[in-house]
């Protein structure tokens, strides 16, 4: 193998967002591992996007954000109320 086909793999730690330098990691990384808990919860409990809307307190919108990994845009204080 020659210099320009080698690559370097660097093991990270368990926050990606960190890895990747992102500001707010912390918060990033919550937000990632209450989103992913939820959408657990949806798909074990077999509910509705509304009746997970109406057992969380949360709108429609942002039920659906968390459950397609585009919770970037959510507050971190809506995650806090479940």
């Amino acid at each position: 193998m020659t210099k320009a086909n080698e690559s370097q793999i660097n093991r990270g730690n368990d926050n990606v967002f960190e890895d990747l330098e992102y500001p707010d990691a912390d918060i990033h990384q919550m937000k990632a591992e209450l989103a992913t808990h939820i959408e657990g919860i949806v798909q074990n409990c077999r509910f509705t996007e509304a009746q997970t809307s109406e057992a969380l307190g949360l709108s429609q919108s942002e039920v659906y954000v968390c459950c397609v990994g585009t919770f970037g845009s959510i507050r971190s204080n809506i995650f806090c109320a479940c």
